[in-house]
């Protein structure tokens, strides 16, 4: 997507990179809020699927190690595959146009291709940004603070390591257009919940909640230790994994 142009014969090794004049990026998309929704769904989904299971365990009168892992994977595992795998069933078709100055969003049906909304956003009006990514199912994020305080919010998924990539490519398209601009007139990157210090204490308190949770287990349920333990442990890597991600993340954008 980026080319680079030598400067002359006088200097070699000098190159600069120049900017595309536009861009477009077929890709799939959800408006964060109803994002929220089918995640607030699948939870409702989930924590059914869990009562019933330690109901159906209670009703058999003893502890079951093989009817808790049905459970866990008919109503915990599968869904969160199912959802990683298939977002794009819920999604809208997206094409997404870059250029010096503009954010292009337009919304397409996903049967007939035909337009049903657009929204452009000028980078003079457009006063901060927040933006994420998920290796899990290749999505990435973006929040867009307008200078009236506008909010607006979109997710994008299908997301993988290219050229098309939304997130890199507002990243560049951002960073190109706050050189030489005034502080007070560029686009600045806000930090993620995980990067901020209510996020890292956060992680800090389910640490020690887990720690707790672990040792009334010892004390009580030893047997449903080791189920407990691996589960806590694959949440717990998976935020760090997050914040990880989002720190590097606001660091390269600073770098850019």
């Amino acid at each position: 997507m980026l080319k680079k142009i030598s400067i002359s014969k006088k200097y070699p090794l000098s190159t600069i990179i120049v900017m595309p004049p536009d861009l477009e990026i077929e890709t799939y998309l959800l408006k964060t809020n109803k994002l929220f929704l089918l995640a607030f769904c699948l939870m409702l989904f989930m924590l059914t699927g869990l009562i019933f299971t330690i109901l159906l365990i209670r009703n058999s009168g003893e502890f079951s190690l093989t009817t808790l892992l049905i459970g866990i994977l008919l109503f915990f595992i599968s869904p969160l595959v199912f959802i990683n795998k298939k977002i794009t069933l819920f999604s809208k078709k997206a094409n997404i146009k870059l250029t010096n100055t503009l954010l292009k969003i337009d919304i397409l049906n996903k049967s007939t291709y035909d337009l049903e909304e657009q929204h452009e956003y000028f980078f003079c009006n457009i006063k901060s940004f927040q933006i994420g990514e998920s290796e899990a199912n290749n999505s990435s994020y973006i929040k867009l603070v307008l200078d009236k305080g506008e909010k607006v919010k979109y997710s994008f998924f299908d997301q993988t390591n290219n050229e098309e990539n939304v997130l890199k490519n507002v990243q560049l398209f951002f960073a190109d257009y706050n050189k030489g601009k005034n502080v007070d007139q560029k686009i600045n990157i806000l930090p993620t919940f995980y990067t901020t210090k209510e996020g890292k204490y956060s992680i800090i308190g389910l640490t020690i909640l887990l720690g707790i949770v672990l040792i009334l287990q010892i004390i009580f349920k030893p047997q449903t230790i080791p189920l407990s333990f691996i589960t806590s442990l694959v949440m717990y890597l998976k935020i760090k994994s997050q914040q990880k991600s989002d720190i590097s993340i606001q660091k390269k954008f600073e770098q850019l």
